[in-house]
């Protein structure tokens, strides 16, 4: 039998395992802890302008800054080490990376 004879009796063979076994990789529920569940009709309460507060926390943050995804709230600085500065590279806006990755791309041999 040749090469390709091979192989295609190897992917019918394949196709018939799995359709015999009808077995699926998605053939169950996700566990409930992977995915976060927030219910259709979710409201959230509307922002009154005032500083919110964790418990044993002397941080307060308002709504509007807690929504920041560029600098997540420190809830409890004294717990762990000064976070190390961000590198530039992090700070690019999603429309410079695309430039740069054009660019270095053109570059290329």
């Amino acid at each position: 039998m040749s090469g390709t004879g091979r192989v295609i009796l190897t992917a019918v063979l394949l196709v018939v395992l799995a359709v015999v076994t009808n077995h699926s990789a998605a053939n169950f529920d996700p566990p409930e802890w992977a995915y976060s569940s927030t219910p259709r009709d979710f409201k959230p309460d509307p922002d009154d302008g005032k500083p919110k507060r964790l418990a044993a926390s002397a941080k307060t943050y308002t709504y509007a800054r807690l929504q920041d995804l560029f600098a997540g709230p420190d809830w409890y600085r004294t717990e762990h080490p000064k976070m190390p500065d961000v590198p530039i590279a992090t700070q690019l806006t999603l429309q410079e990376m695309i430039d740069l990755a054009a660019y270095s791309a053109s570059k290329m041999p």
